[in-house]
């Protein structure tokens, strides 16, 4: 899966160079590393007891070397890069004379390696510059497939570093096929440098660029970002933009709404009470509350005389026993006698 971020940590050379300098280096039984084994010239190298032995252990777990990428042929090509570029490092300003006994002592002592892949230490001869600019080439055209597709995605974010490193490419890529296409025999490297382009089919590798992502503080104290690589247009803006005006619209209606439910009871209370204050008017000051009234008075002594009058049959029944006794003792005599 492509990294979305613009670092050179997942280029493939990085990843091969990565997994090669994390191998272990205290194997004492590489008795070729032991300091009598090892030529004085190459003692004067800085740090070459470690380089010696990392070399031999990747040599003895040559399975496990990587080989990412577009231009790479088999996993010693990677190693003898590697290789090369650790003792290119570890020279000296004393050493850095004598290279060519450098490079001659260091291939006898490669070769005598446990190397069951016959990986030979065939580099050629080349001084810091030249070394250099081949594996900037090197890397650039082993990357150059992926940087393209990482350039691509428009999820795809390009850091300085990122960018510098495909200007250096550009830039030596230009340099080197311009010089080897017109004067192949003039440097070294031309040899090397047309073996990795017949993998492109000599074809012209397209310049590569991508435009460095800014930081800039807003007045609200936030970070706006503006980032951008080919064909890439940048949604974090967009997507932060729409949220912010989202989010003030859903307050601008959350307010109106509040302002609106209070505003409803308080224009139902003013009204009602202002229909009670007219009536009370008309009912207290004007001919009409007379006449309510009388009309009221009137309807409620007609009640209570019909009220009055119920109550007063209903006492005279409840309280009238000998009319009751009477209609029940005629009651029973008949009964008696009808059934004798």
């Amino acid at each position: 899966m492509l990294s979305n971020h613009g670092d050179l940590f997942n280029l493939p050379s990085r990843i091969n160079y990565r997994i090669l300098d994390k191998t272990l280096s205290d194997h004492d039984y590489f008795s070729q590393c032991n300091d009598n084994n090892i030529p004085d010239i190459l003692k004067k190298l800085n740090g070459f007891d470690k380089i010696c032995k990392m070399i031999a252990y990747n040599l003895y777990q040559f399975d496990r070397i990587p080989s990412y990428g577009e231009v790479v042929q088999s996993p010693c090509e990677v190693l003898k890069f590697w290789a090369y570029d650790k003792l290119i490092h570890s020279l000296t300003d004393s050493a850095g004379d004598d290279i060519n006994s450098i490079r001659a002592q260091f291939g006898n002592l490669w070769n005598k390696f446990e190397n069951k892949h016959d990986c030979r230490f065939d580099i050629l001869v080349y001084d810091q510059k030249n070394f250099n600019n081949l594996k900037v080439f090197y890397d650039y055209a082993n990357d150059y497939a992926d940087i393209q597709r990482k350039a691509e995605n428009h999820g795809f974010t390009c850091t300085k570093e990122y960018k510098e490193y495909i200007e250096k490419g550009n830039e030596i890529y230009n340099e080197i096929t311009r010089e080897c296409s017109s004067k192949p025999d003039k440097n070294i490297y031309c040899i090397y440098v047309l073996q990795i382009m017949k993998h492109y089919k000599d074809k012209t590798l397209t310049k590569l660029d991508c435009t460095v992502k800014s930081v800039e503080l807003t007045d609200d104290g936030g970070q706006e970002h503006t980032a951008q690589a080919l064909g890439h247009f940048p949604r974090g803006d967009t997507s932060y933009g729409s949220d912010s005006l989202m989010g003030d619209s859903h307050l601008r209606d959350a307010d109106e709404l509040s302002t609106s439910h209070s505003t409803v009871p308080m224009a139902i209370g003013s009204s009602l009470f202002g229909i009670l204050f007219i009536l009370f008017i008309f009912y207290k000051f004007t001919p009409l509350g007379s006449w309510v009234r009388e009309r009221f008075l009137r309807r409620k002594m007609l009640g209570l005389n019909e009220q009055e009058l119920e109550t007063n049959e209903l006492l005279e029944h409840e309280y009238d026993p000998l009319n009751m006794n009477a209609q029940n003792s005629i009651h029973h005599i008949r009964y008696q006698l009808s059934s004798s």
